[in-house]
């Protein structure tokens, strides 16, 4: 009869392989709410300790994924980041490891996907984003950014740009 301990390798096998077609998330949520189950129960230590090493290789397994699309974000499809940003949420918010590092990554491949699920669309989707955008806001927010958009400088430093923020 399998064990927990079973069922975590299992489900961490599962993960794994179905990353591969960017399908692995419901595997990743029962791993980690066994894991969780491990962690906080009345197990051994040993038992503890397994799941413990368990949750070090998916971590080291996240951490591969999420440097390989900050390192070329540019050339990553935004299924990829996607899927990637919601395996790390699920990771970071299941509250099984406090790793700042990991926690600081949510910020930045958030934006990483914003930006790349911008760019998968075409101009005419662009448009109507940027249409229900102005929508929402009030005349003085759109005179506001009329103005933020005038002191753009076409060209010039990330810095010089940020300052104008």
């Amino acid at each position: 009869m399998p064990t927990e301990i079973d069922r975590i390798h299992y489900l961490l096998d599962k993960f794994e392989e179905r990353s591969i077609t960017l399908n692995g998330l419901s595997y990743l949520t029962e791993f980690l709410s066994h894991i969780d189950d491990i962690k906080n129960g009345n197990y051994d230590e040993q038992n503890k300790r397994i799941v413990t090493n368990c949750l070090l290789t998916l971590k080291k397994r996240i951490a591969l994924e999420i440097n390989k699309i900050m390192a070329s974000p540019i050339d990553c499809p935004y299924d990829i980041i996607d899927y990637w940003s919601n395996i790390l949420n699920e990771y970071v918010n299941s509250g099984l490891d406090d790793n700042i590092e990991m926690k600081s990554w949510q910020v930045t491949v958030l934006k990483l996907k914003e930006n790349a699920r911008w760019e998968s669309l075409s101009k005419k989707q662009q448009e109507e984003e940027i249409l229900l955008l102005l929508k929402r806001l009030t005349k003085e927010e759109i005179k506001e950014l009329i103005k933020k958009i005038e002191k753009f400088p076409e060209s010039g430093s990330d810095n010089e740009r940020e300052n104008l923020k």
